[in-house]
């Protein structure tokens, strides 16, 4: 099983619990989601990407690989069927 795969379940069986957060998650609509880490750009000049979080940069870059927000994305289409995975990219 991939880690995708895996924290899919995971965030699947979060938003089965918590109606609350599955509501919020919904309300995102078409925004891009990112798990905030101020120190991510720092990070990934340095050549280090973090790999859970991101930051997005006033021209619209995003440092990090942002793993969990692109979870959450997908989450959020799942509940949604009418967004696509990546709405906002």
């Amino acid at each position: 099983m991939s880690q995708e795969d895996l924290w899919g379940q995971i965030l699947s069986a979060k938003a089965a619990a918590s109606a609350e957060y599955a509501a919020t998650l919904k309300e995102t609509g078409t925004l891009y989601l990112v798990e905030f880490d101020r120190g991510a750009k720092r990070r990934s000049l340095a050549g280090n990407p973090p790999f859970w979080t991101g930051l997005v940069d006033d021209d619209g870059t995003l440092h990090g690989e942002n793993f969990m927000g692109r979870c959450q994305m997908r989450l959020r289409a799942e509940l949604e069927p009418g967004l696509s995975a990546l709405s906002g990219v």
